[in-house]
């Protein structure tokens, strides 16, 4: 039987097609399954048990939230302190990030025991079920309109609405300067005078960054436009694409992906190209419903 699942295709997936077929793979491993619970961010979590007294064996099962389905650090570090309060003892972990996990994620998994399955490992799972499992499984989890996203708020299906462009004062001094001392995950479109991300820290820019000076003693990726200087202490490390007028990689600093210098006026690395989220429509005459929708917004994957 040749291979069905592919990494990229669970990448395409809605989550909420990932959470059932995590379910359904539960099931046929003979748990007991307990209810789920979906965020509003798109994370989800469900508990399974399996065996009696001694021989019990408890689980919960996290999906990622969608905005982050490559787990960093932070978000295993809040998976950690959710098993903790734990009524049951001995729950134990599994954390499902399509996207992956950053090293320092998964270093911390591994010492808070948490299982960690990306997009890879669930396919190679998907694929070694008995024939007749994987096929229905395949059949059920790409049936219709498999990969728009679904509105955790009212599960209606959500739509690819273009985002409003953020204004920014016109001269670099009215910029703030911007600070990360802890590892985060930024969402919206960053322009500053100066940047700073610390030691230790990991910080993800899922958006374009605009600023004079970027100073990195941490982890930082992401596509930078820097009027100035990008500037990579020792130990630092940056992911992504980079246009700035000068670079400065000192040693046991680590640069990867692509790199520019600019001579003219600073431009965009999106080529201005409109930026577009899934927003919930939800018409609904229930104000408090349509409140809760209105605050769902899902980047493209």
């Amino acid at each position: 039987m040749s291979a069905r699942w592919t990494a990229d295709l669970l990448l395409s997936l809605d989550w909420c097609r990932i959470m059932e077929l995590a379910r359904a793979m539960a099931l046929f491993g003979g748990f007991e399954l307990g209810s789920t619970t979906v965020r509003m961010d798109g994370a989800a979590d469900f508990t399974m048990t399996r065996g009696k007294g001694s021989q019990v064996q408890r689980y919960r099962v996290r999906l990622a939230e969608w905005n982050q389905w490559q787990a960093t650090a932070v978000g295993v570090e809040e998976f950690a302190q959710t098993l903790k309060k734990e009524k049951q003892r001995g729950t134990r972990g599994v954390l499902l990030a399509p996207g992956g996990f950053s090293s320092s994620a998964l270093h911390l998994a591994r010492q808070c025991q948490i299982e960690t399955v990306d997009a890879d490992i669930l396919a190679a799972r998907l694929n070694e079920l008995p024939e007749t499992h994987s096929v229905f499984f395949y059949e059920t989890g790409t049936l219709g309109d498999y990969g728009t996203p679904t509105c955790p708020a009212c599960m209606k299906r959500m739509e690819l609405l273009p985002e409003p462009r953020p204004q920014t004062p016109g001269r670099v001094s009215a910029l703030p300067d911007l600070s990360y001392r802890t590892s985060d995950i930024v969402a919206e479109v960053v322009a500053a005078r100066r940047i700073e991300i610390h030691r230790n820290c990991e910080v993800y820019f899922l958006r374009e960054v605009h600023a004079r000076d970027v100073i990195v003693h941490g982890h930082a990726v992401g596509n930078f436009v820097c009027d100035g200087c990008l500037l990579l202490n020792p130990g630092s490390v940056v992911e992504g694409t980079v246009a700035a007028r000068s670079v400065m990689v000192r040693p046991g600093a680590v640069l990867n992906g692509e790199t520019r210098i600019l001579q003219g006026a600073p431009e965009s690395l999106a080529q201005e190209a409109p930026s577009v989220a899934w927003r919930c429509a939800n018409r609904s005459l229930n104000a408090k419903l349509r409140a809760k929708c209105e605050q769902v917004m899902f980047r493209v994957h």
